[in-house]
């Protein structure tokens, strides 16, 4: 599974369309990944982001491609303006990552 950590900007019409509704994208975000066999670990808003991101979402799904078709399909929906995506790793990957290194299975010659 790959972990993302995802930070949405809405677009303004958006953020008037959901106030009005009152509606809930926490339950969209979930309804979107877990569609996709994924699991949305976490969703915060956010206060004083300096780029203007108005939420977090911390969400895991089987490959690059179900992040993909589950971000552009929020993209093409057309609530939100701009996108940030970090891939997160978890501490147990980082312990394997030594591990291979350690072990000598990494095949790689420093510049001389």
């Amino acid at each position: 599974m790959s972990l993302y950590c995802l930070k949405i900007q809405y677009a303004p019409a958006a953020i008037a369309a959901m106030t009005k509704s009152a509606s809930n994208r926490e339950d969209a975000a979930r309804t979107a990944i877990e569609s996709v066999g994924g699991k949305l670990h976490g969703f915060y808003g956010i206060f004083g982001d300096p780029d203007g991101f108005h939420v977090m979402l911390i969400g895991e799904t089987p490959s690059n491609t179900e992040y993909l078709a589950t971000v552009v399909s929020a993209v093409l929906g057309g609530s939100i303006s701009n996108i940030r995506t970090n891939a997160l790793y978890t501490a147990d990957e980082m312990v394997g990552a030594a591990n291979l290194i350690n072990g000598a299975k990494v095949d790689y010659k420093p510049a001389n």
